[in-house]
């Protein structure tokens, strides 16, 4: 049983990669698919300005169970999240490990320019400027790290598709 765990800023691929690996049999937990779900059920559509963030208690929950059940029934899966938050990311990668699960961190590292660029053509799932204001810092402290955690670093998203 194999993971893959995600670092990097909205627009950099991670989904993209993720849905590749998805095609290849691959599960994916990504917080984002879960937001989208609850959002059907409500018979609404998806976007950052119709998301209440008190919501993210219940996105939680089922990443949570569906984390377990992934790892109870042995499957490789990818979580396609930004994962900026060291701490968070640690336990994480930690629990995985202690369960068995071999682990990889894989950092997208793509150009500032090139995720204004993809995040405006997101339509409403743009995340808003007041996030990205709270992310860049974490993820300038997450591309620090990459070397000293051994994580895998992509600089193009091709490049990291044809590995898929």
């Amino acid at each position: 049983m194999k993971a893959i765990v995600t670092v990097g800023l909205p627009a950099c691929g991670k989904s993209t990669y993720a849905r590749r690996l998805e095609k290849a049999g691959w599960d994916v937990l990504e917080r984002d698919r879960i937001r989208q779900e609850i959002m059907m059920e409500r018979e609404q559509e998806f976007s950052w300005e119709a998301w209440d963030l008190i919501d993210e208690d219940e996105v939680t929950q089922r990443f949570e169970a569906r984390l377990t059940w992934l790892i109870q029934q042995r499957r490789s899966f990818i979580i396609s999240d930004t994962n900026l938050n060291e701490s968070r990311r640690s336990a994480l990668v930690g629990l995985l490990r202690d369960k068995g699960v071999d682990v990889s961190v894989v950092l997208f590292d793509v150009p500032f320019r090139d995720l204004r660029a993809r995040n405006a053509a997101r339509g409403g799932f743009a995340v808003p400027y007041s996030a990205w204001v709270r992310l860049i810092p974490l993820w300038k402290a997450a591309s620090a790290r990459c070397r000293e955690n051994r994580m895998i670093r992509v600089t193009q998203v091709p490049a990291v598709l044809a590995a898929a």
